[in-house]
């Protein structure tokens, strides 16, 4: 009987390791819609929210464009905004490599371009690089921002506009 505790507690703490990315991380700085190919003009941030579960070397989750609190415009919902198609999530389909401890996921915008990211984990903050579509790269920073547990069922959905 207590070899099987023994193999229960082994398991259970090993889970813990392979599901640190699991919860919701948020941009720390606010980026600039015109850097992720969403604007033709600057001024118009938004902070990126990553809700994610993480499944051994797999990690899903959605990915949602919030508008910070200095601008005047709404989170990018099911509403376009001015030039903006509505866009209210995109779905992620990552990969955790362990062996480098580094997590590559495509950074999908509202009008379907791709960005190649690759996040590390820096104690409780998440760096990485997101790769541009037309050249060159920018430097995120993702703070967790609620667990996996505190994550309700619509955190977890990407429903689409009707």
């Amino acid at each position: 009987m207590r070899a099987h505790w023994f193999v229960v507690l082994i398991l259970l703490c090993g889970c813990d390791a392979d599901r640190f990315l699991s919860g919701q991380w948020t941009t720390t700085t606010a980026i600039d819609l015109s850097k992720l190919g969403l604007s033709d003009s600057e001024g118009q941030s938004v902070n990126i929210e990553l809700n994610l579960g993480h499944y051994g070397q797999d990690v899903v989750g959605v990915t949602r464009f919030v508008a910070t609190e200095d601008h005047n415009f709404d989170a990018l919902g099911c509403e376009p905004l001015d030039e903006l198609p509505a866009c209210p999530c995109n779905r992620i389909d990552g990969t955790f490599k362990s062996s480098s401890g580094k997590f590559y996921f495509d950074l999908v915008n509202c009008i379907g371009n791709k960005f190649q990211t690759v996040l590390h984990e820096n104690g409780d903050l998440l760096l990485g690089i997101i790769e541009m579509s037309g050249g060159g790269e920018l430097e995120v920073e993702f703070e967790a921002t609620a667990s996996e547990s505190e994550l309700i069922s619509s955190d977890k959905i990407c429903e689409p506009c009707d």
